[in-house]
């Protein structure tokens, strides 16, 4: 039997892992440009637009409110913003004494408030004549492969600006004159048919463009028979242009595509904490996702630069996400027979010279088909637990904090995460409470879906009250206990607890510093900061064999882990840095495991970052630039 008819998704998606794996054993790098081709480097944003040369498919831009009265747009309502400004970071992680947040009603306002902190711009940056945007979501190389589009019912379009305004503009600047705010088309007059009062059965999916805190509408209709939205949740679906990171990093830019996705979903649920909102990842395949958000329309994008579905979320209320209406074994909604697409998208780069690379297609395969069990779960980022410090303490240092105004705050820390591309040498220790509340932190991150989530293994440099070496952080499923791997590695493990009952665990004492720089592909700041940390799926190939969809799905996990660690250490004055480039055999061998067992999927870094004072730091949004259409 000829081999490619023994393929299976698992076999391929292995099999490009194996090969987009950096070897320090054979000292090699997966393939990628031995040079940058700067002429043909994707435009930072895309848009979707009328084709050129007629009316049809002409889009609709929907101006979001930004939190303070800005560019011609009103901001929040004072209760949304005063919450926003004043909820301290410790309620993302489920503490404080007033119980939970009450959830915000789904509306512009709250939409607005989910994306801006969520996937955003949080800053600029000037060098020479040199100037690029940050995003609240981090992102390998500054690239930002992932999209995000909101499907919502006629609740989110109740709150918009008045046609008459101006404001809601087709993308010539004009007035458009079916699209108004006062719950969605103008034309038909009569009532919608509802499958019940609180749900829509009228749809309408935005494209979110970022750097203008905008909505494009890419399509209105009705959504099949059997399909509802209720009006209290937003659907977020995200996807992945693959070519973005294929442009700087070959073959290896689908794992980058996953790992950004994973930074996503860790943006949208801390952004969601905030209005008291949970998220949860629905069940999909991607044919099913493809044609709820227009991905499978080829005629509408650039051949080399399509759009590839990944994930659709469910952000809302916990007792609302439950009212999602789907016919029997389907979980994404899908549209009727009238439906009205709008625009094209923008093409990224001229050319696209992959250098004769087998890159990223290899994940056709593997994003097939659908996976109910893979895909079950997933909640918000605040599954709760026990405080490492009693309560009596924490109260006290929050009380001084108080006092001198250094208490973080959610907006703040969201608004002003920066990923650092230097550590300070030598700089001065992490105490150790501080060290342990941020492994409770994440211990609470729950996995994405339902496959083992990915375990963290910590090389700490500098953590006062801390023995210098290897340890590790036992993840699990939401409920459930967890448990070493049931692998005997090559390393005598001393597997001691170091705070009861988190399940932190010292392996291996003694300098590390100089390996892990080495094994982030020799760079020094994964040895330079306090700690750095390895996101690490045991019996990887085993799950991957079981179900392809785990293979997304773990490093979606470890891109949401770290995220939150880049949340945390903001919160602490610390800055981190994700890692994906490192040598996979060097990390396993490290743990005393085989390559095979431990499969490391991401690296990260803390400590005090270097300021580069050459860079001047911008405003995200001009106050008085009008967004260009």
């Amino acid at each position: 039997m000829a081999a490619s008819a023994m393929e299976t998704p698992a076999s391929r998606l292995l099999a490009y892992h194996a090969r987009t794996a950096h070897c320090a054993a054979r000292g090699e790098y997966a393939r990628g440009p031995s040079r940058l081709d700067w002429k043909n480097q994707p435009v930072a944003f895309r848009r979707f637009r009328a084709p050129a040369g007629g009316e049809a498919g002409a889009v609709r831009l929907v101006e979001l409110p930004f939190r303070t009265p800005a560019r011609g747009r009103r901001g929040w309502s004072d209760t949304l913003s005063a919450r926003v400004r004043d909820t301290p970071h410790s309620r993302l992680w489920g503490e404080g004494s007033t119980g939970e947040l009450a959830a915000e009603v789904v509306s512009i306002e709250s939409a607005a408030c989910l994306l801006i902190n969520a996937l955003g711009l949080s800053g600029r940056k000037k060098s020479g004549q040199s100037e690029w945007s940050l995003r609240c979501n981090p992102s390998s190389g500054n690239l930002h492969p992932v999209e995000a589009y909101v499907l919502a019912g006629n609740s989110l379009l109740a709150g918009c600006p008045s046609a008459e305004s101006g404001r809601d503009r087709d993308d010539r600047g004009g007035r458009d004159p079916e699209f108004c705010g006062h719950g969605g088309r103008v034309e038909g007059g009569g009532e919608q048919e509802m499958a019940d009062r609180d749900c829509d059965r009228d749809g309408y999916l935005f494209h979110y463009e970022p750097d203008h805190h905008q909505l494009c509408l890419r399509a209105s209709g009705t959504l099949a028979p059997g399909y509802s939205i209720p009006r209290d949740v937003l659907l977020v679906g995200l996807s992945s242009i693959h070519w973005r990171e294929e442009w700087k990093y070959g073959e290896r830019a689908l794992r980058y595509c996953y790992l950004d996705t994973g930074h996503a979903v860790g943006a949208l649920r801390a952004s969601a904490a905030l209005l008291g909102w949970d998220v949860r990842l629905l069940p999909s395949s991607s044919q099913a996702l493809s044609g709820l958000l227009g991905t499978d329309r080829e005629s509408d994008f650039c051949e080399s630069e399509p759009e590839v579905p990944l994930l659709l979320l469910a952000c809302g209320a916990r007792n609302a996400l439950a009212r999602i209406r789907c016919p029997a074994g389907a979980a994404v909604p899908a549209w009727g027979s009238e439906v009205s697409w709008f625009g094209a998208a923008n093409p990224l780069s001229k050319q696209h010279n992959t250098f004769g690379l087998e890159g990223p297609s290899c994940a056709s395969a593997e994003v097939s088909g659908e996976c109910q069990t893979c895909f079950a779960g997933g909640g918000g980022a605040i599954p709760g637990g026990g405080a490492v410090r009693r309560a009596a303490e924490k109260e006290e240092q929050e009380e001084e904090h108080a006092a001198d105004g250094r208490v973080p705050r959610v907006y703040d820390v969201i608004q002003s995460r920066r990923s650092a591309l230097e550590m300070v040498p030598r700089q001065s220790a992490l105490p150790k409470v501080q060290f342990l509340e941020m492994i409770e932190h994440l211990s609470r991150v729950e996995a994405i879906g339902s496959v083992p989530p990915v375990h963290a293994f910590f090389f700490a440099h500098r953590v006062s009250g801390l023995n210098p070496g290897i340890y590790v952080l036992l993840r699990s499923q939401s409920g459930e206990e967890p448990a070493r791997p049931d692998l005997s590695p090559r390393v005598a493990h001393t597997w001691k607890q170091v705070a009861a009952p988190l399940p932190f665990y010292q392996l291996v004492t003694g300098d590390v510093r100089r390996a892990a720089a080495t094994t982030a592909c020799v760079q020094s700041i994964a040895g330079n900061g306090t700690f750095a940390v390895a996101m690490v799926s045991m019996q990887f190939h085993e799950t991957v064999r079981r179900c392809p969809h785990a293979y997304r799905l773990a490093h979606y996990d470890a891109g949401n882990v770290i995220h939150g660690l880049y949340l945390d250490s903001t919160a602490r004055g610390y800055a981190t840095t994700g890692i994906g480039c490192y040598f996979d055999d060097l990390v396993a061998e490290l743990l005393g495991y085989d390559r095979d067992q431990a499969a490391c999927l991401y690296m990260g870094a803390v400590g005090k970052a270097v300021v580069d004072d050459r860079l001047t730091d911008i405003p995200p949004y001009d106050p008085s630039a009008d967004p260009d259409v």
